[in-house]
């Protein structure tokens, strides 16, 4: 009898969870004013910046290891020549601190990178990118353009904001990305509650 109890509770958790999911559309989680405040951006840095990740992300590559930026391509399709030379400085720093591995299986991207409420994975490579910005010190616009597109900006806040590169790179460091889980709190804001090896 314990066992169809246990059952039934997994499946009621399931079927909250499905409801939520189709109940708030991915992108709509938006974080709340005193959520910027307390990670040192307003509102409209933070959108701005946003926009910018969207207008280099297309450039970025992995070259060995390395996030190379096609800026001749960037220019082409119109990126400012500001936001071109702050991506370059900040992904010359980035590339200082990426963790590139000898090892073949550990190079190979493993993992998945996708965002599906609660859970936010990044594969092997973009989880040791990230680490390496947040470390780096990268501006918004690249921290934020290296993370999966489509991840919102609530969730891309919470990352940035509440998971330290120590974290990423320690649940990342069997090569198999990392997987983290994010709380919805009463406000529209997510906090991280976990990072874990995927």
């Amino acid at each position: 009898m314990k066992g169809i109890k246990v059952k039934k509770n997994l499946l009621v958790a399931m079927l909250v969870l499905v409801v939520m999911t189709v109940s708030f559309p991915l992108n709509s989680f938006a974080a709340s004013d005193d959520y910027y405040k307390e990670l040192g951006f307003t509102k409209e840095e933070v959108e701005h910046a946003a926009e910018e990740a969207e207008m280099i992300r297309p450039y970025f590559t992995d070259n060995d290891g390395q996030i190379s930026f096609d800026t001749d391509a960037a220019r082409k399709n119109g990126v400012s020549e500001g936001l071109i030379k702050r991506t370059e400085a900040d992904l010359s720093q980035v590339n200082r601190y990426l963790n590139v591995s000898t090892n073949s299986e550990l190079a190979a991207c493993n993992g998945l990178n996708y965002w599906g409420y609660p859970y936010l994975y990044l594969d092997s490579c973009t989880a040791n990118k990230v680490a390496a910005a947040l470390t780096a010190g990268a501006s918004l616009s690249t921290l934020i353009g290296l993370l999966p597109g489509g991840t919102p900006l609530a969730v891309t806040l919470a990352v940035l904001g509440g998971v330290g590169a120590a974290a990423i790179s320690y649940a990342n460091s069997e090569g198999n990305g990392v997987k983290i889980l994010l709380a919805l709190t009463g406000g529209g804001n997510f906090i991280p509650v976990w990072v874990r090896s995927q």
